[in-house]
């Protein structure tokens, strides 16, 4: 018998594996968001607020402790408005007599602004407004010492306080400028003279318009 022949080993065939694919991963969406600043917190906000913020804790602590020491804070109160009285009247008179004044000047309608205004000026020694309103005098008139006159009468430097003015009269002349006299009352406060009474005449030359085209200090007395 013949020997069988031998048979090749078998071939083993190997079947590949899928290849598998990463699972995808979504990659998370920034998305950029605006977010509103508020009033308050802007840079020209801030900055009020820092300059603000000083004033209103010194405010509250001073409330506060007006409101723990109510005597002590009257008291000052006291001090601080009769020193705010007597500051203005030893520099420029009583405040109601200045208004007695100025409501005498302007009372009467028919009396030139500028003439109420340089007599405002002379009680409070205003000489430029006395010199703006003199402007209109002309050359060859007898012009008005301002210097002089704010020396005499002006409640600061002729230390004269001033009471009431009243208009006299008011006439038209017949070349058609108007004549006024007003007098004006005021008492010394110098100390060699206090307590002095005085009683001054002036005499104004106004043009149709208001403008002033003379001033005489017709005279002066002491009264009382």
């Amino acid at each position: 018998m013949l020997p069988s022949p031998t048979q090749p080993p078998p071939v083993q065939t190997t079947t590949p594996l899928p290849q598998l694919t990463p699972p995808k991963v979504e990659q998370p969406v920034t998305r950029e968001y605006h977010t509103r600043r508020r009033a308050g917190e802007t840079p020209v906000a801030r900055g009020i607020k820092a300059i603000l913020r000083p004033i209103l804790k010194l405010l509250y602590f001073i409330l506060t402790w007006i409101k723990n020491h109510k005597i002590v804070a009257l008291l000052a109160l006291i001090l601080l408005v009769g020193s705010v009285f007597l500051t203005s009247y030893f520099t420029t008179g009583f405040p109601a007599q200045q208004n007695i004044v100025q409501q005498n000047l302007t009372s009467t309608p028919q009396l030139s602004p500028n003439i109420a205004g340089w007599l405002g000026a002379l009680r409070t020694g205003d000489g430029a407004t006395m010199i703006n309103l003199q402007k209109s005098i002309s050359a060859s008139t007898k012009q008005p010492d301002s210097a002089i006159y704010i020396l005499q009468f002006s409640e600061k430097q002729g230390q004269m306080k001033w009471t009431s003015a009243s208009v006299d009269s008011i006439k038209p002349a017949a070349d058609g400028a108007i004549d006024t006299f007003v007098e004006i009352s005021m008492t010394s406060t110098a100390s060699t003279t206090n307590g002095t009474k005085l009683l001054t005449f002036w005499h104004f030359v106004t043009a149709p318009g208001g403008q002033i085209l003379q001033i005489e200090n017709v005279s002066t007395r002491q009264v009382g």
